[in-house]
């Protein structure tokens, strides 16, 4: 066994994972032991730096099916094709994050006794269901 191979546990240090999230990764396929130093798991460095895919692409909303994928194709147009759909899948809840934030914004320095009462915050509603607006536009 080389002495430059990494222990599970010096591994899922240097990751901030546990030792359990590296099983649940090898499990789906994502890493993979070289050997065994007894009962603990041995790993090439080099894993680290798939880690650091595993972890970049969970934060960005990949499931781990999705990981599987993305370093199965490495690159190409399915790889193309998966970032795309991603991409346009963040930009969709960057917008609806940014209407949160202003939402609550808007809130917080409302100055109507009842805010959900807010002409601000009932616009704001009339935009939110896919059906359209939620209070009736007749004045009559």
């Amino acid at each position: 066994m080389s002495a430059d191979l990494l222990d599970v546990g010096t591994v899922a240090a240097h990751a901030g994972v546990p030792v359990s999230t590296l099983h649940v990764w090898e499990r789906a396929g994502l890493i993979t032991p070289v050997g065994r130093n007894g009962l603990r798991r041995q790993y090439d460095p080099d894993v680290l730096s798939r880690i650091a895919i595993i972890v970049l692409a969970q934060r960005t909303g990949f499931t781990l099916a999705e990981v599987g994928e993305l370093l199965e194709h490495g690159s190409g147009p399915a790889w193309e094709t998966q970032l795309s759909e991603k991409l346009d899948e963040l930009r969709d809840r960057q917008a609806q994050l940014q209407t949160a934030v202003t939402i609550i914004e808007h809130m917080l320095g409302c100055h109507h006794e009842v805010q959900t009462e807010c002409p601000t915050f009932l616009r704001t509603l009339d935009h939110i269901l896919p059906g359209g607006p939620v209070r009736s536009t007749d004045s009559a």
